[in-house]
């Protein structure tokens, strides 16, 4: 089951490894979707996307980077792939659409 507690942002935590029903995901949710089942991340602090800063750049996860700005609704980062560099849009986690989403943990440079 997943933890989730509402102070100043959602944490989450997968202490048994199973299935959860985060910002109301009940297929699968990112935590499921990054960690797998039977492994226990340790409770990290999300930000929510109503605490997201136009134009700021956030250390987080998603498949292809550690870093993304937030800006128009999805975040933006840069790419590399077969030696080309470019920027891809992702969105943020509760805008899951069933891609890759950014999980943004910790605003950087403020």
């Amino acid at each position: 089951m997943i933890e989730v507690i509402k102070d100043n942002g959602i944490y989450m935590g997968h202490p048994d490894g199973g299935h959860c029903n985060l910002m109301g995901m009940t297929d699968d949710c990112y935590g499921c979707a990054m960690y797998g089942e039977g492994v226990s991340p340790n409770i990290v602090r999300v930000i929510p996307k109503s605490e997201l800063v136009f134009g700021k750049v956030y250390e987080g996860e998603c498949i292809n980077a550690d870093e993304a700005k937030w800006g128009d609704g999805k975040f933006v980062y840069e790419r590399y792939k077969f030696g080309h560099r470019y920027e891809e849009l992702i969105n943020h986690f509760e805008d899951n659409d069933g891609y890759d989403v950014f999980v943004p943990m910790e605003i950087i440079g403020d």
